[in-house]
């Protein structure tokens, strides 16, 4: 064990002098990305903040998440912060589904249902106004793709696949 603290020492210390010292790199403060903008308009800055962690502020993310993939799978659950004037998505929390149709945004949103479970919805958040339509109640699913030829969106849970086919009033 000292043999191997030793050696650690020998080859780090030397590495750190010449990277640092000799050919003059500058070392940088770790700077946390910006999040993520959802949408920017003249009266608001909606901008996305990764859930990373599970814990108890974010109960009904951590649930929502675990019910649609295995622990260790690739995906998010993001909050919407706001800038700027109040709008019907603050605060809430929404997965990486997201369709741009002009006037609107189509987005998945995650909320408790009557039971106190979590669950999501299909919403069109209105641009100009930040009012939020409910269009269809999704459950446990994740959304994944708007598919414009088809006029239909897919998504996936653990166990079995969605797709949701949209009418032209809606998109």
């Amino acid at each position: 064990m000292i043999i191997v603290a030793i050696l650690a020492v020998v080859i780090v210390m030397p590495y750190d002098f010449i990277k640092y010292k000799v050919l003059g790199y500058k070392r940088t403060a770790y700077i946390p990305p910006e999040p993520a903008t959802l949408i920017e308009t003249h009266n608001y800055k909606l901008t996305l903040e990764y859930i990373e962690e599970p814990n108890e502020e974010h109960k009904l993310a951590s649930d929502f998440l675990y019910s649609i993939v295995d622990y260790g799978d690739e995906t998010a659950i993001f909050k919407v912060k706001n800038n700027g004037s109040k709008t019907e998505l603050d605060e809430i929390y929404l997965t990486p589904f997201k369709y741009d149709a002009g006037e609107f945004l189509m987005l998945q949103k995650i909320r408790e249902n009557e039971n106190g479970e979590p669950t999501s919805d299909l919403i069109k958040f209105n641009l100009a106004n930040g009012k939020i339509e409910i269009l269809k109640e999704i459950g446990q699913f994740e959304l994944t793709k708007f598919d414009e030829d088809k006029n239909e969106i897919v998504g996936y849970n653990l166990t079995k696949d969605i797709t949701i086919k949209l009418n032209k009033a809606s998109a």
